[in-house]
């Protein structure tokens, strides 16, 4: 394998480990009326 392909498989397979996910806001998905500014729109939303 190319050494390029195995440096960005090494780096993306790291990378991927290390992204976590969380449900936010449904205010995210409404552009029009929401202040893309607000910093609660991407806090995790308590369960």
């Amino acid at each position: 394998m190319d050494e390029t392909i195995v440096r960005i498989t090494t780096a993306s397979e790291r990378m991927a480990r290390e992204v976590t996910e969380y449900e936010v806001d449904r205010r995210v998905n409404n552009s029009r009326t929401v202040d893309p500014a607000d910093p609660t729109l991407v806090a995790p939303v308590s369960a």
